[in-house]
């Protein structure tokens, strides 16, 4: 039985994707031209940027504030998804990739806080 929580959102909308993005691995890699290397950089990036910079976000909130690094956070996100869509190599890719994770670990840490505010 799951919990209706934020944390547990997130979390499994980020796995229905990974498990999403991993059922493309061939076409993705055909396309592209990459290694299967190349396409586990892709599906990494993400969770090894925002890991890295979570708390940075955090912190980032208590300064600036939650919803403003909220705000910041979904601008970036959606500005490196328009750059996924429009890479033409694997190596774009993965940049866009990083750049989401850094707008996630913004949205993150300010999507709790004003849930439960």
């Amino acid at each position: 039985m799951r919990k209706a929580s934020g944390t547990l959102g997130s979390r499994s909308n980020n796995s229905w994707f990974q498990h999403g993005l991993h059922r493309q691995h061939g076409r993705l890699q055909a396309s592209l031209h990459a290694t299967i290397v190349d396409v586990q950089w892709v599906v990494e990036s993400y969770g090894l940027v925002l890991a890295a910079l979570i708390l940075v976000g955090g912190s980032l909130g208590d300064l600036f504030g939650q919803r403003r690094m909220f705000l910041v956070g979904v601008e970036i996100f959606a500005a490196a998804s328009i750059a996924c869509g429009l890479s033409l190599n694997i190596q774009q890719l993965v940049i866009a990739r990083c750049v989401q994770g850094v707008g996630a670990a913004f949205v993150v840490p300010g999507s709790l806080s004003i849930i439960s505010a």
